[in-house]
């Protein structure tokens, strides 16, 4: 409880990367969309390249774009559904336990919340539906707003817990979501999935081409939902890291007759700590290498790859908390 306790505050204190995006949650402009209720799904940005080593690579934002429908009248129960997101590969976001079994890290928002952009969903806060497992019943207020009793003011829950598939890991499912028709002109409902993770190791990367995450959206209700461009992909696996080792002077490759390292094979040098070689890697992208530290820090000392957990915001690397760092640097190989 603890772990997720700190989960909320590290939420609280984000800022979305959606600031550049175009206002999404409009403002009713007059009438209602006679046009059936529908959602497209897009991918919220470029879709990144992630590194065919990583197990835990974040993918893209999925965000679903729904328009028209009939509209619901004050009091009456929204009806909720099930939205499912399937990967060609297993989905590796951090469990968060707390008696929730398999709920995730993976989170599910409606209506872009905290996020600036125009719109009354866009003002509210972060608020979390505590039940993953069952998701959070709501009902229609006012203005096309969502409240948590017939005729109550508490703005309903606009924030859902991904819970992974427990047989193979390949799908994440946001359990009870209310489904509020926009019906209004000018009003998109937006459902934005983000922080999901992946396992780009089991994809192959290919010599010229990236590989893809590919991502398959379904929505199950009491009511049919179409979605257009359901299938979409996520993520460019590419290879992240190319590795040499050089001379000791680090000015060209090993000459001939340099020491070679066997696997398994214990090797000394008489003793003396003398380099033998330097390990020179490099980033094959311009995302491939990630902030191990918070900024401003001093970095550690001869600091081996390891999970480090920080409660903390990092650019481009994880949009809600931990992450797997990777340090740039070289290394002179000792005896």
């Amino acid at each position: 409880m603890a772990d997720f306790r700190r989960w909320i505050l590290a939420l609280t204190v984000l800022a979305l990367c959606v600031a550049g995006a175009s206002a999404q949650v409009g403002l009713p402009t007059g009438g209602l969309n006679n046009n059936p209720f529908s959602c497209t799904a897009n991918t919220a940005t470029v879709t990144p390249t992630v590194r065919a080593e990583g197990i835990t690579e974040l993918t893209g934002d999925i965000v679903l774009n729904c328009t028209g429908g009939a509209a619901l009248p004050a009091g009456a129960q929204i009806p909720q559904a099930n939205i499912t997101v399937f990967l060609n590969t297993t989905i590796t976001s951090r469990l968060l336990g707390n008696g929730t079994g398999q709920a995730s890290e993976t989170v599910l928002m409606i209506d872009e919340p905290n996020s600036g952009l125009t719109g009354a969903g866009p003002a509210l806060p972060f608020i979390f539906c505590a039940t993953p497992q069952s998701g959070c019943a709501a009902y229609a207020g006012a203005n096309g707003s969502m409240v948590t009793l017939p005729g109550g003011a508490v703005t309903a829950p606009n924030i859902y817990q991904g819970v992974v598939s427990g047989i193979d890991s390949k799908s994440v499912t946001f359990n009870g979501v209310p489904i509020l028709p926009p019906a209004s002109n000018g009003v998109t409902r937006v459902y934005r999935i983000t922080n999901m993770r992946a396992n780009a190791q089991a994809i192959p990367a290919g010599a010229t081409t990236p590989g893809y995450v590919s991502a398959f959206v379904s929505i199950n209700g009491s009511s049919y939902v179409p979605i257009v461009n359901s299938q979409l992909v996520v993520g460019y696996v590419s290879t992240g890291l190319t590795t040499s080792l050089r001379n000791t002077g680090n000015s060209g490759g090993l000459s001939t007759g340099s020491k070679q390292f066997n696997q398994c094979t214990n090797y000394t040098n008489g003793g003396a700590e003398t380099p033998v070689a330097v390990l020179r890697y490099s980033s094959n992208f311009g995302t491939a290498f990630k902030t191990r530290v918070l900024a401003g820090r001093r970095q550690q000392r001869h600091q081996r790859q390891r999970r480090h957990p920080e409660c903390a915001r990092f650019a481009g690397e994880r949009r809600f908390r931990i992450r797997l760092y990777l340090q740039r640097r070289s290394h002179g190989l000792r005896g």
